[in-house]
């Protein structure tokens, strides 16, 4: 877990996203848009409501930021010999621990705080995921 609780990061219900893209889009309004929620999460919370979705154990390890991405690149650098790749490049951690400072810029926040919980948002998330058959979510 990078950065363990003391990493926050914004997140969006992909239903508000769609809709407020759409919104924008369509408003022909130009601009610099925070397109997530003013409440923020942590990779602690995320991991503890997939666990209270799936309802089995998630084991989570915080390590700081600059620990992790050096091993990352490595392990980066070693799947890329055999044509394979991580989900998330290393850069992506630069760019969260450097999100912290500037999570808050831009000309303009469209959405208020979610009616949905992060609960609500994951387990729909990973209910959609089962009925599409690519997620294990409940097995």
């Amino acid at each position: 877990m990078p950065g363990g609780s003391a990493v926050r990061f914004p997140y969006v219900g992909i239903n508000d996203f769609v809709r407020l893209v759409i919104e924008v889009a369509l408003s022909g309004q130009i601009g610099t848009y925070n397109v997530f929620y003013p409440d923020f999460t942590s990779f602690s919370m995320l991991a503890a409501a997939v666990k209270r979705t799936v309802g089995r154990p998630v084991l989570t390890v915080p390590l700081p930021i600059g620990a992790i991405y050096p091993i990352y690149r490595v392990v980066e650098s070693l799947l890329s010999k055999f044509g394979a790749r991580l989900p998330v490049n290393a850069e992506s951690l630069i760019s969260l621990r450097d999100n912290q400072l500037v999570a808050n810029e831009g000309t303009s926040t469209i959405l208020s705080r979610s009616t949905a919980t992060l609960q609500e948002i994951v387990s729909s998330v990973m209910q959609e995921l089962d009925r599409e058959g690519t997620g294990n979510a409940h097995t």
